[in-house]
């Protein structure tokens, strides 16, 4: 019987391998659950995309039972923010919580059992906005721990936060009264510049549904809690991706969850970052600042050399 509470979301478009490592990893930690399965996929940029949108169809078919999974397909390609956006909001309408996934990511043992729990444990906790897979370090210990910020590479919220986060910040500008001190702290302590990727979204430059939820999180002082490891890989740093940047994958490899130990999920009042941890995530930070700063150099170094669209790189 289909457990309504809970929902597994994929989101992909046109990468039926990744798609195909994405969905057996996930199967492999939350089948037994019995949860709905929903896969969104975007719709074409180009005509070689029909082919790889239907295999990922297949692909859903041959690995999901029919009652357990619906998919939606676009007739056209909305892009990765509206997708998350309509897909999300679409599936809160049925379900109370929900798991988030792309295409480019592989979960790891234990990712299935520290979502149960930690959906149960906080979810009467409102200034925790989101369960995190990823963690941008090893923190060396079994407990989870919070950050004032979300992250997108594997993700869970429920119901009630995300129609909060529509309600009060998707169609809303607040960032008009941002100090230098909020973009500094936002910033988290100028340790990476999420800023700059929130102006260019204010400007139209970027589409990302994250840096808003990220913004929510900021303005109404909420937090994501993490895995002292990472309970996630993403292999989309390989130039398969629209988003993803090559050469990042060095980054993530030092994170990854090395024992499948339970993970310790401490009371909200003791959620908080040791100084420690702390310093150890602004050094992580800092250093993908870098890594992404030389990656567009690089980018703009090949669109001045080669007159190809900077769009082909990103």
């Amino acid at each position: 019987m289909i457990n309504l509470q809970t929902a597994v979301v994929l989101f992909a478009y046109n990468r039926p391998k990744h798609f195909e490592a994405t969905l057996t990893s996930a199967l492999a930690e939350l089948r037994g659950k019995e949860y709905k399965w929903y896969v969104f996929i975007d719709g074409p940029n180009f005509s070689s995309d029909d082919s790889s949108m239907l295999e990922i169809l297949s692909i859903s078919k041959r690995l999901l039972k029919e009652e357990e999974f619906e998919c939606n397909k676009q007739p056209i390609n909305i892009g990765l923010k509206s997708s998350i956006i309509l897909g999300v909001t679409e599936v809160f309408k049925r379900h109370e919580q929900a798991i988030i996934l792309e295409d480019d990511l592989e979960v790891r043992p234990g990712f299935g059992e520290f979502f149960v729990n930690a959906f149960e444990k906080y979810k009467d906790e409102k200034i925790v906005v989101q369960i995190s897979a990823y963690s941008h370090v090893s923190t060396g210990s079994d407990s989870a721990y919070s950050l004032p910020f979300i992250n997108s590479w594997g993700w869970g919220t429920w119901k009630d936060r995300w129609d909060e986060f529509v309600s009060l910040t998707l169609n809303t500008d607040l960032t008009s009264d941002l100090t230098a001190l909020d973009l500094y702290l936002f910033d988290y302590n100028n340790s990476y510049s999420f800023s700059r990727i929130l102006k260019k979204q204010i400007k139209g430059k970027v589409s990302s549904w994250a840096i808003l939820f990220y913004l929510h999180t900021f303005k109404f002082q909420k937090i994501a809690v993490y895995p002292p490891e990472s309970l996630v890989v993403n292999k989309g740093f390989d130039g398969s991706g629209t988003h993803g940047s090559l050469g990042l994958n060095s980054l993530q490899k030092r994170n990854l969850l090395t024992s499948v130990n339970r993970i310790v999920l401490p009371p909200i009042e003791s959620l908080t970052l040791s100084s420690e941890t702390r310093i150890k995530v602004e050094t992580a930070l800092k250093k993908m600042s870098r890594k992404a700063r030389a990656i567009k150099y690089i980018k703009g170094l090949l669109y001045e050399l080669y007159g190809s669209s900077r769009s082909h790189f990103n």
